[in-house]
């Protein structure tokens, strides 16, 4: 692993363990923008309808029209892609026959085309290509399906992805060896074809091994790099530690040759060993216009906010809590087309008098440096939250739209549809 590069300057404040003033159990609902959500018609058996956190299941295409692709909870036949015009009232759009309830897929929206890749129900990573027909507002394959990775004795699990300005596509995932018990995380680069000599090559990577499962990755493609934020352990995960794992970040500069190797950009965040992430994957990242990078996690039950600035010179801003009130892990960040970020998190406040399941958003103008309360979701008294997951895109132009998660009587899942 490289640690640094000629010609490219790194300015990266050294990072200690966060303090965080220990998070109030709840608070007033001060802002006066209240938003009441519509049930649609998205369902799910399991709870993970929109996991996991790192992942991207929600696009917006130049016509308006609402993508989510959701993993309905089934043994067969689980993630399905599907559409709405409204955001209330969704039609299916595909079913993706060789997945389960394990299946959490990951997608890439670029003009008309609609980049998925997932875990198999038999322990392979595919990728999916879509086109978009804007008059019909279906989608259509360009390609079939592609196995980007497959190994006996090995399970990967929790794939990213991202496409550079080459129409190389990036894929990341975390691979657990059941000989071992160790996991890692693993690049994959194809080409844009999908195929021919350049499918499907490994980009090496000897970082990140360890018996540790949390461990997830996040990659981003920038104009002069391909990004990889990622979770790992610090100190094998021991319960009488504090520190028990990491939030990190690495890149790789484009254009890729083959003697390209990764360069390490440090540790970006400590959690503690309790924060209850199995797999790491409690953090949400977003980029905007300027190829910064903007990252949502949670520790000690605080939301956290800190970005990469990416230019002539990298800048680091240290992470800080944007939030006093203990919230579940349940964040999104997405940003709009004039570069305002806006940080979407549950918490219980008062509202009329009553302690309720709310979600706040806090938006901000100046490219993170500072946040403010600019509105909160209500949750009706008849639905229950359960734990209130959250899918919002990571870029939108007019109105934020959100998608979340409630718990029936019935112990089964629908959506609510928000539109900010």
């Amino acid at each position: 692993m490289k640690i640094g590069v000629a010609g490219l300057l790194i300015a990266i404040i050294c990072l200690s363990p966060l303090t965080i003033e220990p998070a109030t159990a709840n608070s007033e609902c001060s802002t006066d923008q209240q938003f009441y959500g519509s049930l649609t018609n998205l369902k799910g058996k399991r709870e993970g309808i929109i996991s996991n956190r790192h992942q991207e299941h929600f696009w917006i295409t130049a016509d308006g029209v609402f993508h989510a692709l959701i993993n309905n909870g089934k043994k067969q036949n689980a993630l399905q892609l599907f559409s709405s015009i409204n955001g209330i009232d969704w039609f299916l759009q595909i079913t993706f026959s060789n997945t389960n309830h394990r299946s959490h897929p990951d997608g890439f929206l670029k003009d008309d085309i609609l980049w998925i890749v997932y875990p198999s129900s038999d322990d392979e990573i595919f990728l999916y290509k879509l086109s978009y027909a804007f008059q019909t507002k279906s989608w259509w394959a360009k390609t079939n399906t592609i196995k980007v990775y497959q190994q006996a004795g090995y399970v990967p699990d929790r794939p990213t992805l991202a496409v550079d300005r080459w129409d190389q596509i990036w894929v990341a995932f975390s691979e657990l060896d059941q000989k071992t018990n160790q996991t890692l995380i693993k690049v994959i680069k194809l080409d844009g074809n999908m195929g021919g000599l350049n499918c499907c090559e490994a980009v090496p990577a000897t970082f990140s091994i360890s018996t540790s499962s949390i461990k997830s990755a996040r990659i981003l493609a920038l104009e002069d790099k391909i990004v990889l934020i990622y979770t790992d352990k610090i100190n094998d995960g021991k319960k009488n530690e504090d520190y028990g794992y990491s939030l990190n970040w690495a890149y790789m500069p484009l254009p890729y040759l083959s003697n390209s190797e990764w360069i390490t950009g440090g540790e970006l965040l400590q959690y503690k060993s309790d924060e209850n992430d199995p797999h790491g994957t409690h953090f949400n990242v977003a980029k905007d216009s300027f190829d910064n990078i903007h990252i949502v996690t949670r520790a000690e039950k605080r939301i956290i906010y800190l970005s990469i600035k990416n230019g002539n010179s990298i800048q680091i801003d240290q992470a800080r809590s944007i939030t006093t009130e203990s919230s579940p892990p349940y964040m999104q960040i997405s940003i709009s087309e004039n570069n305002e970020i806006y940080v979407i998190y549950p918490v219980r406040c008062m509202r009329h008098e009553k302690l309720n399941f709310n979600v706040k958003i806090l938006k901000s103008y100046d490219l993170g440096e500072t946040f403010q309360e600019t509105a909160i979701l209500e949750l009706d008294h008849k639905n229950h939250p359960g734990n209130p997951r959250l899918e919002a895109p990571e870029n939108f132009k007019k109105t934020l739209p959100i998608l979340w998660q409630i718990r029936k009587k019935n112990r089964k899942y629908e959506m609510l549809f928000f539109d900010i």
